[in-house]
């Protein structure tokens, strides 16, 4: 080989390597550059007492057995292929342990159980769908267990609370009173398919501000695909002598913080329990609630800012619509009060709810109730509190509220605010939990693209019913007289 031909492969050979060096494959790992990061704390207390008798309350109270846990379901279920997983047990910001890792499938699972009074990350090079659940074993696949009903609203696969494509574990069990015990709400005109592990089908057709109930089996993972925007709750049918779990609820902006909410709620209230939507604003909002099935408005009223107001909408779903930025949240306060029915009131929980950065964020912590805030941060964050305090949170560890009460939060960085809440009384009281989503502090900001249609004052559904049945009564008598006339 002369030298110029030398000079010339040599320099084709290492073009070749330089390219192939530039085109080799991204191999996926947990060490990812891409993470998205769940925390939670499992209670230290998970039990519940109620009534001896509940036909006398002097008689005190026991505990119910069946809801001591010990320990509890941590279910991952993956929205891509080869989602690599880490779970560990947080013990201080620098003392992690890892108990799990895997590389699981979308819509496989994995399974961690946590005991009580232990922090636990979890960690995912590709988004996923994190469940908290009070469950006390892992899950057997194929079985016909029933498991708890999680009191939350479930993540789209961008981590967003809207969107058009959802994959998670469901659960469900008879104490629920109904197989359909989530809601999908249409934000959009939406054909909707709800698909199974096993690829068995239902389809929906759903118009903008409409709903529909589904039957979903408990440990069972699903994707549920639509042509336009959705929410999904998990709802707990509002039966009058239930135990009512505080949740926050997402806005269909993105987020928390919103003007326009979707929420299943009741048309029964007792009237001396201590619950219902509470709505905080940090500035002046003119707040109105209308019946998603009727179209009718049922509660306007204005939120003075830097304080909150608590409605209780009768209807089986809502529309809450804001003029300025809110929160919204189910709480029960706590007290032990309630009028038409038998036994003690109940209300406790576990929620979550996620603060973006630079935004002047309003939540409530339920009163009468013991109160564990949990503020978590992903990386040093700077937070403010109640505007009077300032504080550095560091990567991986929180900041505890523990006053009842209407807060105020604003934040440098995405946070994740877990709150769990049982009944003050009585004093040996502890928390009985269904489940609720994980929310990963990664997607605390991401926003849907979503074209709202908001109610308005103007001719409620009813009227058009009214007119629909006229003008259908002048047709047929149209007819008739043309009919006839025909017929000579």
């Amino acid at each position: 080989m002369t030298g110029k031909k030398y000079k010339l492969f040599s320099t084709v050979a290492i073009f070749l390597v330089v390219l192939a060096l530039v085109w080799v494959p991204r191999v996926s790992s947990v060490a990812s550059d891409e993470e998205y990061v769940y925390y939670g704390v499992i209670p230290a207390k998970i039990y519940q007492y109620v009534d001896n008798d509940v036909s006398n309350y002097s008689k005190g109270f026991g505990l119910d057995n069946n809801s001591v846990r010990r320990q509890v379901l941590i279910a991952i279920t993956a929205t891509e292929d080869d989602t690599n997983v880490a779970v560990y047990r947080v013990y201080s910001s620098s003392n992690v342990e890892l108990v799990g890792q895997t590389t699981i499938d979308a819509m496989e699972k994995y399974y961690v159980l946590f005991p009580n009074a232990s922090m636990f990350k979890v960690v995912t090079d590709k988004y996923a769908s994190v469940m908290l659940l009070n469950y006390a074993s892992i899950p057997v696949s194929g079985s016909s267990e029933e498991g708890p009903v999680p009191t939350t609203f479930q993540t789209s696969t961008d981590g967003a609370y809207v969107g058009k494509k959802f994959i998670f574990m469901a659960s469900w069990n008879t104490r629920s009173y109904s197989w359909t015990s989530y809601r999908i709400f249409a934000l959009e005109k939406s054909d909707v398919t709800v698909t199974d592990e096993d690829g068995n089908e239902q389809t929906y057709s759903l118009d903008v501000n409409g709903y529909k109930d589904v039957a979903l089996t408990s440990f069972v993972s699903y994707d549920v695909e639509s042509t336009g925007n959705i929410m999904i709750q998990s709802k707990l049918r509002q039966i009058p002598d239930d135990v009512r779990y505080n949740y926050y609820v997402p806005s269909a902006n993105g987020g928390f913080l919103g003007e326009v909410f979707y929420v299943a709620s009741t048309t029964s209230w007792d009237a001396a329990e201590d619950c219902g939507f509470r709505i905080c604003a940090a500035q002046d909002a003119k707040v109105t609630v209308w019946n998603v099935d009727t179209k009718e408005k049922v509660v306007e009223l204005t939120v003075s800012g830097g304080t909150g107001e608590s409605i209780q909408p009768k209807a089986d779903s809502v529309l809450v619509q804001s003029t300025e930025p809110i929160t919204l949240a189910y709480v029960h306060n706590g007290t032990l009060e309630r009028t038409r029915y038998v036994g003690h009131s109940y209300g406790a929980g576990i929620t979550y709810i996620g603060v973006r950065p630079d935004e002047d964020t309003s939540f409530f912590l339920p009163t009468n109730s013991s109160i564990e805030a949990y503020v978590f941060a992903d990386e040093d964050t700077t937070v403010t509190v109640d505007g009077t305090q300032t504080l550095t949170i560091e990567a991986g560890s929180y900041h505890l509220l523990t006053v009842a009460g209407t807060h105020k939060i604003v934040s440098d960085k995405n946070v994740v605010i877990e709150v769990i809440s049982w009944p003050l009384n009585p004093p040996y009281q502890g928390l009985n939990f269904n489940g609720v989503e994980v929310q990963c502090v990664q997607t605390v900001s991401v926003v849907p693209d979503v074209t709202l249609t908001p109610l308005s004052e103007g001719t409620p559904l009813t009227t058009y019913i009214i007119i629909g049945a006229a003008v259908a009564g002048v047709a047929v008598v149209v007819v008739f007289f043309v009919m006839r006339r025909h017929a000579k």
